[in-house]
Parts: C-alpha cells; structure tokens; sequence
C-alpha cells in the first residue's frame, strides 16, 4: 500500500487483506467512520451496532489494528431476510474496490448459511452505492420519501432495494 499524494488516497492490495468477523471491539472505530459521513444525524444508535455486531454476519478490512472498512449486516427473522444496514469505507481509502469486495464476500457468507433475500436503503443521491448495488444484483423496488429524517431536503430520501439469490 502507498500513498497517492495528489488525492491522499490510499492504495491497497486487495490480495493482502482478508474480511475480518467484526467484534464488539471493533465497535468505536466502526462509529467513528459511520460518523465521518453522517455525523450525529445518522439512524444507527450505539446499542443497535452493538446488537448487529453480536449477530457474527458482519465484516470489516484492517489494516494492522486499523478499521479501513465494513460491512454492517444484519439477520431480521421476523422478515426471513438479511438487511445490509451500512456498507462504509474510510474516505482516504475509496478506490480500492473495498466496498464492493467486503458486500460480495458478506453476500456469499449469507449465502452459504442458505440466506435467500437481501436488502438495504440508499440515499437517493448516493449514485456511487447505487452502481454498486446494481452491478451486484439489487434492484429498487420502492422510493421511500423522508428515509433520513433531515432537514436536508435534496438527500433525505432513499430507495429501498433488494437482492434475491
């Protein structure tokens, strides 16, 4: 990995990282990038990350003790699907297909535990994630208005989408 000084981003070989379960340790580097985005407006409360995270379906990149992904996932029984609540990449390193990596691993995991639906909400501005959602299988279903709750009027709204395998 280096560091491309005109972007500071970070360039990472995906071959030398593997998905790692997150843990319950893994907890306030988790917020601090979940944070990085959505501040304090965001929906997630600390106990919800912490009940997600005990649910063992969710991943992270790190590079030594430094969280530089991760991939929120969670089991809803009472609706038979998997919700994949937060897909996030520490800024400095987007480009490196971290994103779309760690969704297709946890994809797969589900999948091998026979896990069939999908879902998640996007921002409706959010035309990065909506690529990648699409290109690995999702589709919108519904537009719901007001998602975010914000006061910001041109991103509050999400589509919600969904993946059957």
């Amino acid at each position: 990995m280096s560091g491309d000084k005109e972007t500071n981003h970070v360039i990472v070989d995906l071959k030398k990282i593997l998905p790692i379960k997150m843990q319950t340790a893994d907890l306030q580097q988790v917020i601090e990038i979940y944070k990085s985005y959505w501040g304090y407006r965001g929906l997630y409360t600390n106990s919800f990350f912490k009940r997600v995270i005990e649910q063992n379906l969710s991943y992270v990149y790190k590079i030594g003790e430094e969280i530089i992904a991760f991939c929120l996932v969670e089991n809803i029984p009472s609706k038979r699907i998997i919700g994949i609540d937060l897909l996030c990449v520490k800024r400095e390193y987007k480009g490196n297909h971290l994103g779309k990596s760690l969704l297709s691993f946890c994809i797969n995991i589900c999948k091998r535990l026979n896990f069939k639906n999908f879902e998640l909400h996007v921002s409706t501005t959010n035309t990065t994630a909506l690529r990648l959602y699409s290109k690995l299988g999702f589709k919108i279903r519904s537009i719901i208005q007001n998602y975010y709750n914000d006061n910001n009027q041109k991103d509050n709204h999400a589509y919600y989408m969904t993946l059957t395998l």
